[in-house]
């Protein structure tokens, strides 16, 4: 029996069906171009995974009191749709319908605003109140027929009794199988003959109790961050004047210079007026300047630098190499001077008949050494003619510790250079500069990298390391940190490594996953993924997650965090390249989140079956971390989310209440930027929550040294060049911007 809801005051009937009819529905767009948008006043709601969420309400008044059985919200789907799974949630607060058709007028809800210009969503925006977000809860279900036009899809009956009591504001609507990339469109009330309505069937009883709100945030909840205001530097001497037209001046490391002018009167070193330099640093310190030469047009100079202290503190000075940007080259690449004193003749990448060129100059204060003033001198020859600047370095009691608090990760593909020994010469670099070089041991392909696993041995769910000999011999060192004597932070084990573990190893994904369909039908014909892969399969993922852990902790390898990591994406399956079905790095849809959690659930398996001491951790990787809603909780222990400055409100809030670590993530400043931008970069990551960075991408190629490529943070060697790699200027920005924030903690 169906009955309107203006008769159900009037009837006292249990097992009742009711019609609701909607009194507002709108689409809510979530694109980022359109989300001030209101679509109340069109005649079609749309519903397209990340993109469009429908929000319906309904005057639910009669039913306050009552018991609800069941619920089931029918849409009108006039065009043809691809709608399976639809996810259903409460809403936390009042919304105003709206007229428009595009941009939102004063009052109307979208997508930024719960009221356009009078009241916005508490805590962000829609995504704040929904989905499990701000005390609301939600659901996914999946779509019935009803013939003629008409779908229907399940709504929980505390849903239907939260609205009835004011607890939620109506209903939103999305499409699970965003994968599909469909419009899906649907009739709104304005259509008047199809308009949505909620049927609802009445029980005996009164309402179910009203579900508790999300549990707070911990009570220990870091404090904000901050850095100590940095006072205005005063500008130091003019340079100085040599022979022959040539000048010399100090400067603050990175201050860019055009190699085709003078250094004219630009400002600088702070520390450096008539008596010499003085710098501060503290004990594990690193402290730079950049030297600047000029005079009359040449082809090369010929520089030798001398540091000397009677106690000497490790000193290193590079050249600056240009590469062409606008509005003139730029040092990014820098090419080591080598030990004390050695000469190398110095010629601008590409630019002949230059007029200036950049040396980059740093010291090292060893932890141990004691506090108090240490005094040297420059000794700098330049074609012969020697100039001499004492200076002074102040060093304070503080301390950088030698293992980072804050991460430094320079993501890359593959391991780079030619062997165990030029591969650990990178390694060795990113370490020098307080950093770890991280590499993804597979490709899209899934293809390992050659020697990144260990070979195995055994069928189907007996499956084992048949040797860890190899393995270790590559990748030993660097774990009991032998492979880092000598550098600064000697002997600290690398921070962080990628295990091999993906889809498609230890067992290849293809004639395991149950589901041999086409690309573009898999989100809506393959199974769950729990239903999809044999018992083989998930054994043997979970047995070698057991197996490096066990090894690890066997090893003493405890310092080094060994991060379970799936990096590849459906994008490259359906361009006949890859092997993942999902998008496993930023995930988009649920279908994605599904499968990171499922893979998750196996690696942690496996882990708690192995591990001793050692850290096995499982990473995810977000570029939507609003739309991961609770499909993760409690399998992550590390989120790295994009640029966490930005969208670290919600990353965030969830991390913190999981015990999650959080890094963020971007591409570096290229070279054309200002220097300080690298070192804001840093500082601004760790002052929004970080604890780590990842420069995306971060290993250059032979053209990198021929333009200006935001991707090099390190250099390959080239011909005509000692071996590398080389660092770049902006590495040692981040390093900066990295002793800033340890600094800031002591």
């Amino acid at each position: 029996m169906l009955l309107p809801g203006l008769l159900l005051a009037a009837t006292p009937l249990v097992g009742v069906e009711i019609d609701f009819p909607s009194v507002a529905d709108v689409s809510i767009a979530a694109h980022p171009s359109e989300r001030t948008f209101n679509l109340g006043g069109a005649s079609r709601i749309r519903i397209k995974g990340t993109e469009h969420v429908g929000l319906f309400a309904f005057d639910m008044a009669a039913v306050a009191g009552r018991r609800v059985e069941s619920g089931r919200l029918f849409l009108h789907a006039p065009v043809p749709h691809r709608l399976k799974t639809i996810g259903i949630s409460t809403v936390a607060e009042p919304w105003i319908e709206g007229k428009s058709t595009g941009e939102a007028k004063p009052g109307e809800v979208c997508f930024a605003e719960a009221a356009r210009g009078e009241r916005p969503w508490s805590g962000g925006d829609f995504l704040a109140v929904t989905f499990g977000r701000g005390g609301s809860r939600w659901i996914a279900g999946d779509v019935r027929e009803e013939g003629e036009g008409w779908l229907s899809i399940p709504v929980p009956p505390e849903f239907v009794e939260a609205m009835a009591a004011g607890d939620s504001h109506g209903i939103a609507v999305s499409d699970e199988k965003g994968q599909t990339r469909w419009n899906n469109d649907l009739s709104s009330r304005e259509t008047r003959t199809h308009a949505p309505f909620l049927r609802v069937e009445i029980g005996e009883g009164p309402p179910r109790p009203r579900a508790p709100a999300a549990p707070p945030m911990p009570a220990d909840t870091p404090p904000a961050r901050s850095l100590p205001n940095v006072p205005a530097s005063h500008v130091g001497r003019s340079p100085v004047e040599l022979t022959a037209g040539r000048r010399l001046a100090l400067l603050p490391a990175g201050a860019g210079i055009d190699p085709r002018r003078t250094i004219g009167s630009a400002a600088t070193h702070p520390g450096w007026d008539d008596e010499g330099l003085r710098l501060r640093a503290a004990r594990g310190e690193h402290v730079e300047i950049g030297l600047a030469l000029d005079g009359p047009e040449r082809d090369s100079f010929e520089v030798e630098i001398r540091w000397e202290e009677p106690n000497l503190l490790p000193f290193r000075a590079f050249v600056g190499w240009f590469v062409p940007a606008e509005p003139h080259p730029v040092v990014d690449p820098l090419i080591p001077l080598g030990d004390e004193g050695v000469r190398l003749p110095y010629a601008p990448n590409g630019i002949r008949r230059h007029r200036a060129a950049y040396l980059h100059l740093e010291w090292f204060v060893p932890p141990a050494t004691p506090p108090g003033a240490r005094e040297g001198a420059l000794s700098i020859e330049i074609d012969g003619e020697i100039t001499r600047i004492p200076v002074r370095i102040e060093v304070e009691p503080l301390a950088v510790p030698d293992r980072p608090s804050f991460v430094l990760s320079l993501n890359t593909y593959g391991f780079p250079g030619n062997g165990i020994e030029e591969e650990r010469a990178w390694f060795r670099l990113a370490h020098e500069h307080r950093a770890t070089l991280a590499p993804v041991p597979y490709s899209q392909s899934g293809r390992l990298t050659t020697g990144a696993a260990p070979p195995l041995r055994g069928e189907g769910e007996r499956v084992e390391i048949a040797s860890w000999e190899a393995w270790d011999a590559r990748f030993g060192p660097l774990l009991d940190g032998s492979a880092f004597q000598g550098l600064p932070r000697d002997g600290v084990p690398l921070d962080h490594l990628f295990l091999p573990l993906h889809e498609n190893w230890p067992t290849p994904i293809d004639g395991a996953y149950r589901y041999d369909g086409t690309v573009e039908d898999h989100g809506r014909l393959a199974p769950p993924i729990e239903e999809s892969f044999p018992s083989a399969y998930r054994e043997r993922f979970a047995r070698i997650a057991e197996a490096f852990a066990r090894h690890a902790s066997e090893k003493g390898w405890a310092e080094t965090r060994f991060l379970g990591f799936l990096n590849n994406k459906v994008d490259y399956r359906a361009s006949g390249r890859g092997t993942s079905w999902w998008r496993l790095d930023e995930p988009a849809y649920r279908d994605d989140f599904l499968a990171l959690r499922w893979f998750a659930e196996r690696f942690r398996e496996g882990v708690a079956r192995g591990k001793g001491n050692a850290k096995m951790l499982f990473r995810v990787d977000l570029s939507r971390p609003e739309w991961r809603r609770d499909l993760l909780d409690g399998v992550v222990d590390l989120l790295v989310c994009n640029e966490l400055a930005a969208s670290g409100g919600i990353a965030l809030e969830t991390a913190r209440r999981f015990g999650e670590e959080v890094w963020s993530y971007g591409e570096a400043p290229p070279p054309s930027a200002d220097l300080d931008r690298c070192r804001r970069w840093v500082r601004e990551a760790w002052l929004a929550g970080a604890d780590g960075l990842v420069p995306w991408q971060s290993v250059g190629t032979a053209e990198s040294w021929t333009r200006a490529d935001p991707t090099a943070l390190l250099y390959p060697g080239i011909p005509g060049l000692p071996p590398g790699p080389y660092p770049s200027i902006r590495l040692k920005a981040l390093r900066r911007g990295a002793l800033d924030v340890e600094l800031a903690k002591r």
